[in-house]
């Protein structure tokens, strides 16, 4: 075989390869995108999510609970890089295609509303959440929050209490149920309910910030400038 007759045939064995290889990844492509969004951990890249995502949803393969599933999954990795609206457009959209949805599409869509200071549709989705699960912890921590907000803090400490009674170390629960208690002036309940999360975890800063204002409030200075310095120390 004379050298041309080489170089031709070597060329058209790479040239095939890549025709094979473009072949296989259009192929593969649907199935790694749905694996990449139904399948994203909170390990997984999120734009990589966003855009898989994105391309699952635009092959119009998908209806009814399955797309809203997809609209879901993009929406909480858009909610994790801070796109809240766009976010909270694919919650909404998730919840049009299937009102009885995953319970988390209505406590996430209810922090966004939370975090846009819209604590009306906030309660709103979390009842429903909690409706669909009477037993979620977060969504009851979520809807205390809502409440704070709002200045409800006896309401809000039956939900922190609530949720803790399903999870005893839901300790944003905690904390959040010994800031309720303090704005009550209940100062002994804020304080044990501060004690026992830096217990549970003792890296929180805003757990000491809280008990220094108890430590203050009870005037005991010298404590509440050890936990507010240790609450700098964290931040």
């Amino acid at each position: 075989m004379g050298a041309a007759m080489c170089s031709w045939l070597v060329r058209f064995i790479i040239f095939a390869g890549l025709i094979i290889s473009l072949i296989s990844a259009a192929r593969a492509g649907p199935q790694e995108d749905q694996a990449a969004c139904l399948g994203a951990t909170n390990n997984s890249d999120l734009e990589e999510t966003i855009n898989a995502c994105g391309r699952e949803i635009s092959t119009g393969r998908w209806d009814g609970p399955n797309l809203a599933r997809l609209y879901f999954k993009r929406g909480l990795a858009l909610q994790k890089r801070n796109r809240l609206e766009l976010g909270l457009s694919d919650y909404n959209e998730s919840i049009r295609l299937n009102p009885n949805t995953d319970v988390n599409v209505y406590v996430n869509r209810g922090a966004l509303f939370n975090a846009n200071g819209d604590y009306a549709h906030a309660l709103a989705d979390f009842d429903q959440a909690i409706r669909i699960d009477p037993k979620n912890s977060f969504a009851l921590n979520n809807r205390g929050n809502a409440r704070q907000y709002l200045g409800d803090h006896i309401q809000a400490v039956t939900d922190y209490d609530r949720a803790l009674q399903i999870d005893p170390k839901n300790i944003k629960a905690l904390i959040n149920r010994g800031t309720a208690h303090r704005y009550l002036l209940e100062y002994d309940q804020a304080m044990a309910d501060y004690t026992e999360a830096i217990r549970i975890n003792s890296g929180i800063a805003a757990t000491y910030w809280g008990r220094a204002h108890v430590y203050s409030e009870q005037n005991d200075q010298a404590r509440a400038l050890e936990d507010a310095e240790r609450a700098i120390q964290l931040d």
